[in-house]
């Protein structure tokens, strides 16, 4: 069984909160495996991924992610995304990646309500929405 501390080790990894690190939040219309495929990502119209948080040095934003005291990985600001310049489709699910292109997918989740970009919106996840924990099973 994991402890705590070692399951806050794993998503301060994962949230791209350890010295260095960095992970950004991608948008998917189809629902990803646990291996890492089945990701629909908009292409073009403007589309591309958000910082969730750096601890990098050379970040111009420290991004919006902590740990909360019941150890769930969250957004504690609203994430902005660039302005939709066409269509991005009905987009479901949010995708934790280790890069900003390609990069490994790290963790993903249902959005509570599904984002449908128009022209000359941005769109947004509200704080709070981002909710990764790890299961304490035996």
């Amino acid at each position: 069984m994991l402890t705590d501390n070692a399951i806050r080790s794993f998503l301060r990894q994962i949230g791209g909160l350890t010295t260095g690190s960095a992970c950004y939040i991608g948008l998917s219309s189809t629902q990803p495996d646990i291996i890492g495929q089945g990701i629909t990502e908009p292409i073009g119209n403007g589309y591309e991924r958000a910082l969730f948080n750096s601890t990098s040095s050379t970040s111009t934003s420290n991004g919006s992610a902590t740990i909360n005291e019941n150890g769930v990985l969250t957004n504690n600001q609203i994430i902005y995304f660039g302005e939709a310049l066409g269509s991005w489709g009905t987009l479901k699910y949010y995708c934790l990646f280790s890069a900003k292109t390609g990069g490994n997918l790290l963790a993903f989740g249902e959005l509570e309500t599904p984002i449908t970009p128009t022209v000359g919106t941005v769109p947004l996840i509200r704080e709070g929405a981002i909710q990764i924990t790890i299961s304490r099973g035996e």
